[in-house]
Parts: C-alpha cells; sequence; structure tokens
C-alpha cells in the first residue's frame, strides 16, 4: 500500500509517495508565486495550491487507483489483497502553521490566506493584553510568544476587530494542514499539532482552549478537536464527478510540518535528545523538557509546539535560515562568487580564525537583518553594521558569518534544553547539509553528540507515520541512519 503525503512549506510545495518500507517511490515539487490580499499585502495563492493539490490527487488516483479497488481492505495496514502493494491507500498533509483558512457556510474560503509575517496592529494587541493578562504571562500560559500574526488565534481576534464584515461571515477556521484534509474530506476539524503551533488559543497549564476564545465569542468557529492519527475516508465527488470516489483510501487529519518532522525520531528513541529541525527557520525542539513555560522561559525566546498526544515540546525557533540566506547572497555579491559555493565549504581552522580576530579587531558585532523569533525587519539597511567587505575573502566572511548563527543557534539550544539530561542532538533540514555550520555546532556541543541523518523527507515521513496503524521502532531507526558529525 502507498501513502502520499503533500509537505507544503512556504517555499517549496513537494509531493511524496511511499511504499511500505517508506521508501519514497515518486516526489515532485513545485513552487507559487505569492499574490496579494485585500490590503495590499503579500500572500500564498490559495487558489494556485488548491488546484494543484487537487489536481495531483486525481492524477494519482487514475493511476494508483485504491486498495479497495483490488479486493484489499480498506483501513487495513497492508491493504489486503496481493495486488495492493502499488496502490495508494493513505493520503496525508504536513504544512507550514500559524495559518488560517476561514470558510464559510458553503465551505469556500471568506479571506486571502494571511502570511504570519503580515503587520499587527499595536493598539490591537494591547487592548487584548489588558483584557487577558500582561504578554509574557499570556505566553507562558499558551506556549505563544505574542508575535501578532505568528499567533494564528489572534488572526481571528484581528479579523473580528478590523474586519468585521468578513468575520461575520466564517463558520469555521481550519489551519492550513487541516484544510488540505478538508478538501479531501469534507471533515472540519483541528488537530493538536497545528493548535500547538504558538497559535495563542491552548492553556497548557488547564490542558484545554483558553479562556479568551468564549469571551470573545470564537470558539465556535474551531472545529472539533481530532486526533492526529485520525483518518477519513476520500471523499473525491467534488473533484472528480458524482460516483467516481475510490474506495479505501483514507485521508489523514494534517500535521504542522515541523511537529511531523519530529514525530519519526519521537517514535524511534526512547531516551532524552533535541531536534533541530531546520529550513527558512531553524527550530529549536525538546519533547521531555518541563511541561509549563515560564516568564523567564519566553523571555528567553522559548516556546511550546505540542506532540500528537497533547505532550508540550519546549522550543525555540530562529529565522535562521531565512537570515543565513540573505547574508550568504550579501557575501556572494560582494566577492562575485556563487552562493552555493560558499554553502558546501568545509571548515578552514585558519579562515575560522582570521574571522574571529577580525571580528574581535573591528568590535563590530553581527547584527541579523529581521527579528529572529518573529522574523520581522528590524529597520534600516538589511544587515547593517555587518559588511562582508571588512574580511579579506568570501571564504573569511562566510566563516565569520557561520560562526555568528552558531553562536545563536547555542543560545536557541540552552533555551530549549534547559536542565534536561540529552546526551544527543538531531539535526535535519537544509543545515544538516552544511559541513561548516554542522562542524561548527557539534564542537560547541561537545560531548554531547550531535547527529545528522540520511532521510531526507523526516516531515513527509512523520506525516505518513502518521496515518499508519503499525511502526517498528527498528525499522525507523535504520532508515534514520543517525551519524555522529565528527568534531573537525
Amino acid at each position: 500500500m502507498l501513502t502520499a503525503v503533500f509537505d507544503i512549506g512556504k517555499t517549496n510545495k513537494k509531493f511524496i509517495l511511499f511504499d511500505e518500507e517508506l521508501s519514497v517511490v515518486d516526489s515532485r515539487s513545485v513552487q507559487f508565486d505569492e499574490v496579494v490580499d485585500d490590503d495590499g499585502d503579500p500572500c500564498e495563492d490559495l487558489d494556485g495550491l488548491v488546484a494543484w493539490i487537487t489536481g495531483l490527487v486525481e492524477d494519482v488516483v487514475a493511476e494508483r487507483g485504491g486498495v479497495g479497488a483490488s479486493g484489499g481492505a480498506p483501513g487495513s495496514a497492508s491493504g489486503g489483497g496481493s495486488g495492493s502493494a502499488g496502490l495508494l491507500g493513505r493520503i496525508n498533509f504536513s504544512t507550514y502553521g500559524a495559518s488560517l483558512v476561514h470558510l464559510d457556510e458553503g465551505g469556500k474560503p471568506v479571506t486571502p490566506l494571511y502570511n504570519y509575517l503580515k503587520p499587527y496592529p499595536e493598539e490591537l494587541l494591547d487592548t487584548f493584553h489588558k483584557a487577558y493578562g500582561p504578554a509574557d504571562d499570556f505566553a507562558a500560559a499558551t506556549g505563544s510568544p505574542t508575535w501578532g500574526m505568528l499567533n494564528s488565534g489572534l488572526q481571528l481576534y484581528w479579523l473580528k476587530h478590523q474586519k468585521p464584515e468578513l468575520f461575520d461571515r466564517i463558520r469555521h477556521s481550519l489551519h492550513l494542514p487541516q484544510y488540505c484534509s478538508y478538501l479531501l474530506t469534507g471533515h472540519a476539524h483541528d488537530e493538536p499539532t497545528s493548535l500547538g503551533c504558538h497559535t495563542a488559543m491552548w492553556d497548557y497549564g488547564r490542558g484545554d482552549y483558553h479562556r479568551w476564545l468564549g469571551a470573545e465569542s470564537v470558539s465556535h468557529l474551531v472545529p472539533v478537536r481530532v486526533q492526529s492519527t485520525e483518518v477519513f475516508p476520500l471523499a473525491m465527488s467534488g473533484l472528480m464527478g458524482p460516483g467516481s470516489a475510490p474506495s479505501g483510501i483514507l485521508v489523514g487529519a494534517g500535521a504542522h510540518d515541523s511537529s511531523a518532522a519530529l514525530y519519526p525520531y519521537l517514535k524511534a528513541f526512547d531516551e532524552p535528545f533535541v531536534f533541530i529541525s531546520t529550513g527558512t527557520w531553524i527550530v529549536t525542539m525538546n519533547p521531555f523538557g518541563d511541561a509549563q513555560l515560564s516568564a523567564a522561559d519566553v523571555r528567553d525566546g522559548a516556546l511550546c509546539y505540542m506532540t500528537p498526544s497533547l505532550k508540550p515540546v519546549k522550543s525555540v525557533r530562529m529565522f535562521l535560515g531565512h537570515e543565513h540566506d540573505h547574508q550568504s547572497a550579501r557575501i556572494a555579491s560582494a566577492f562575485d562568487v556563487n552562493p552555493g559555493q560558499l554553502s558546501s565549504l568545509p571548515l578552514d581552522d585558519a579562515s575560522l580564525a582570521q574571522a574571529r580576530a577580525q571580528v574581535r579587531d573591528t568590535g563590530i558585532e553581527y547584527t541579523p537583518s529581521v527579528h529572529l523569533a518573529s522574523g520581522e525587519s528590524v529597520g534600516g539597511e538589511r544587515g547593517s553594521g555587518w559588511d562582508p567587505l571588512q574580511f579579506a575573502s568570501a571564504e573569511v566572511a562566510y566563516h565569520a558569518l557561520v560562526d555568528a548563527l552558531v553562536n545563536l543557534q547555542l543560545e536557541a539550544l540552552g533555551a530549549a534544553t534547559g536542565s534536561t539530561p540529552v546526551r544527543r542532538m538531531f539535526i535535519d533540514g537544509g543545515f544538516a547539509g552544511n559541513k561548516l555550520f554542522l562542524t561548527l555546532l557539534a564542537r560547541a556541543v561537545h560531548p554531547i553528540k550531535l547527529a545528522t541523518t540520511e532521510l531526507s523527507q523526516a516531515t513527509a515521513m512523520g506525516a505518513a507515520l502518521l496515518v499508519q496503524e503499525h511502526v517498528d521502532p527498528g525499522h525507523l531507526k535504520a532508515l534514520l541512519n543517525t551519524r555522529v558529525v565528527p568534531l573537525r
């Protein structure tokens, strides 16, 4: 039986098809240009995304059929009959978080898919916190630092108070992974990993939705919460015409991408570890930490995600992937080299020593171009105070950049790990292929072992595992094939 996963990032949208052994048998990707929302701000092309998802489902269902089509038992883990191994049995979604699709009575989107980096009115935040508690206390309770649109629950509050004519038309507000599931099933639901993605909706102390949802009369817009492992029958009639829905194919509830990437490690390893998911954001996740954040944790940049079992995951997220790409492009432009050439550089101790000496002698501290916790621009010239041309070469400048980024990552590790007795750290995503970043980080955390994995699709695999009935930890460990990063 095959499992299809749509892994939808801000930039890249991927479709991955796994076989029963969780090996990739097909992979496709696409990118969409941004459009603008009703305020003229950039946002996701929701129509294009929907057309891509539904079109691919039509194609794959037509090509692969359904488990039930060959006599397999619908919903069975193995797919039933002898001819079922190459047939599609499951579909699931992993997407970026902090994004809601608001549906009207007929199930159509009421608003654009607002960008989580869209500015949030400061006066509205002040009004919210006057009603529901100081920002640090509220963030500690909900595991959600106050980030405006990055707190998807506050998008609902914003709509109610800023766009009441649109708000009044909403009947369901679905996080993006659950909206994708809704497209194929018609079932509106909420789900733990999306709910736990700094939404400001969940009160970790109470183990329930925060009281503000009821006080603001928005709780009825949040649909029933289901388990992350829940599956629903594929309902394709709206896509392929009446009577054409194949039997036996089940669709998952959808999951937040960073939480999905963590899931294979949680299923494979029992001892405490820290997981570092890297991409545009670097998300440092400690699923073995304290259950409740303090105000001090929040000031250190910590937040909580949530496992499928509703357990908090103490985490720190930083916009380091974006920062790396932006500053690498500045270095490449200054020295007329290819940015890809920089990211493949190994550690050169002489270049590192020269970079550190230059920083020490000039006294110029590295200045990120954005607020790393929220992704918002810090204003002024991006990266002001840090000029690549102060260094002798592109190699030295890049060593200085990565050295600074590693130091920032160490701060995130300290905040996320706390007193948890961690012996291993796992890193996946884009930075897992950056030799310089890995070596510097491995040296800094020694004697804790930093390990990479050959698994290239951890997020998609996590989403696939969520809709599998049986998971073999030994097989997962073999698939992960973790390798300790050498110190040289």
